[in-house]
């Protein structure tokens, strides 16, 4: 749950805003740890080196925005929209984005771990991210590319990930039960101990993927790439192929 630090606002917090409101886009070096900004426009912001950790973003407008190595870990960006962004080497650890909009964004280095990002909608987004631990269930990732990211023990359960991309990531004890993978590439990514009970995996790309000790109790994989894969005998044995 988030904590809320919102408080009052503070002089900075009404100076940055006040700047904004002017035409002011572009901020190096901001200091607004646990800000209360939620429910503003931020259209095109742009941030080089800043502290929002802990801040409140709650449906506030961040489409378009250029933010680089911003700390926001912990904060609240739940219904935020932070459509055709680009974040680099930004860390949101434990931050809160359930139901945000982050349709196009291209996000490089970016450190989502633990980050809860339920129902957001990531699609056509370009992420190479760390997502170890990050709870995406029943998040939108059609036609999203998150090749080359980390995400050993990530809940993708219930997503939509249709024509998603997953090649050569680190994926061991991920969660994709109840997913739609149809026609997902994930070739070349290591999948140990992944759960992938009830997900449809019609059409997927699972070729050179490490599969040992995988959940696929009943998983339909007849019209599922294989070829090169590591599936030892009891994982392949309780799919149906």
């Amino acid at each position: 749950m988030w904590h809320d630090a919102r408080g009052s606002k503070r002089p900075q917090v009404t100076a940055f805003l006040k700047r904004y409101s002017v035409g002011g886009r572009f901020f190096p070096r901001v200091e607004l740890p646990g800000a209360d900004l939620r429910e503003q426009n931020l259209n095109g912001l742009r941030i080089k080196h800043g502290n929002l950790a802990t801040s409140d973003l709650y449906l506030t407008n961040l489409y378009d925005a250029q933010l680089d190595y911003v700390d926001l870990r912990g904060a609240n960006l739940i219904g935020a929209d932070l459509s055709h962004s680009n974040l680099l080497e930004c860390r949101l650890s434990g931050a809160y984005l359930t139901r945000a909009r982050l349709i196009h964004c291209r996000w490089a280095d970016v450190d989502l771990s633990g980050a809860v990002l339920q129902r957001s909608d990531f699609k056509h987004a370009r992420l190479e991210v760390n997502i170890e631990g990050a709870d995406l269930r029943r998040a939108s990732l059609s036609d999203a590319c998150l090749d080359h990211s980390f995400g050993f023990g990530a809940n993708f359960s219930q997503a939509v990930l249709q024509q998603c991309s997953l090649q050569h990531c680190k994926l061991r004890r991920a969660s994709f039960a109840g997913a739609d993978l149809g026609n997902a590439k994930l070739s070349g990514s290591d999948l140990r101990q992944a759960d992938f009970r009830g997900a449809k995996l019609t059409g997927a790309d699972l070729s050179n993927t490490d599969l040992r000790d995988a959940q696929l109790d009943g998983v339909d994989l007849s019209e599922t790439r294989l070829a090169g894969a590591s599936l030892d005998y009891n994982s392949h044995h309780s799919a149906s192929s």
